[in-house]
């Protein structure tokens, strides 16, 4: 079955971005998404969208979190039990 692949915007050095990735790859472990991770530094764009926000988990553009991993909404934007 082919995972949901979620992203992952963030900076290096920050703490927050590299805890919310610690969770997120074990939260993926155990379900049906994957992530791709992307620094926003350096680009004007990116930092103008989540510049203040990051780490922001999402999904086609939607955001599903920000600054926390929050599994339950992760899974109830797809409509998953938080049990599967």
């Amino acid at each position: 079955m082919q995972k949901t692949e979620l992203v992952v915007y963030s900076r290096a050095g920050c703490h927050l971005c590299d805890a919310l990735i610690d969770e997120l790859t074990e939260f993926c472990c155990g379900n049906l998404f994957t992530f791709t991770t992307i620094d926003i530094s350096g680009s004007d764009e990116l930092e103008k969208l989540y510049g203040v926000k990051v780490p922001v988990v999402t999904y086609n553009n939607h955001i599903l979190c920000e600054y926390f991993l929050d599994p339950k909404a992760i899974t109830a934007y797809f409509g998953i039990s938080p049990e599967n």
